[in-house]
């Protein structure tokens, strides 16, 4: 994908208020502002790409007191309210395929630093817990959250297998000891480490909790 999405056509006035609102020329973390930014997806794509043209990091972890996140959190947690219509929620899937595409890695998880480690939270963790919040409310913007977690899944898959497959044999071993005998918090599914949507919070993998199950065939949360 091009260092810039897209060269914008803009009005006098547009180009005004897309050069005052360029989080680029505000602060350390342009690429975080740009995802959770609530103007048009073409200007927000195309200051993301200039942060990441600037040496923006597409997983770092920024220093917000209330919750430190990373880019694609701040991309599934955009309020998508520009018109006050929850379909431009959607535009944000364009974000989220954006960061995927520049090396953003869905496996990472953020939170405080106070904040016990099997609280920390990966974006699908987000995603799953966001769908399930919306389903339950009646509201249809559950699908954005559903088709970004697809998304995010099928990157962190594409991801480990090929680092999987980078190892030698020796490593491949002691990825898969360590595995074994790491805590088994690592696997529990988000409902469980949280406690949330009646699920009983424990630190261990729950053989009766079908997304315990799909945690851990998935595998990664404690493999990396």
């Amino acid at each position: 994908m091009s260092a810039i999405v897209e060269k914008l056509k803009l009005t006098e006035e547009e180009q005004k208020r897309y050069d005052r609102d360029n989080p680029n020329k505000h602060g350390r973390y342009a690429l975080h502002e740009a995802c959770l930014a609530i103007e048009p997806i073409a200007w927000r794509l195309n200051w993301a790409s200039e942060a990441i043209a600037r040496g923006c990091d597409v997983n770092e972890l920024n220093d917000r007191i209330s919750r430190p996140l990373r880019p694609l959190h701040e991309a599934i947690e955009n309020p998508g309210s520009r018109t006050g219509k929850f379909h431009d929620r959607f535009e944000s899937l364009d974000m989220v395929r954006f960061l995927l595409a520049h090396g953003a890695d869905p496996r990472l998880r953020a939170g405080r630093a106070d904040t016990p480690r099997y609280r920390w939270l990966t974006p699908m963790d987000e995603a799953l817990c966001e769908a399930r919040r919306s389903r339950e409310a009646g509201y249809s913007d559950y699908r954005f959250w559903e088709e970004a977690r697809e998304m995010m899944i099928e990157a962190a898959k594409k991801l480990t297998a090929k680092e999987e497959a980078e190892r030698g044999l020796f490593s491949r071993m002691f990825a898969y000891l360590y595995s074994a005998m790491s805590k088994d918090w690592a696997m529990a599914c988000v409902f469980c480490r949280l406690g949330n949507f009646d699920h009983k919070e424990t630190t261990h993998t729950r053989s009766d909790c079908e997304y315990c199950k799909e945690e851990k065939k998935f595998s990664w949360n404690h493999l990396f």
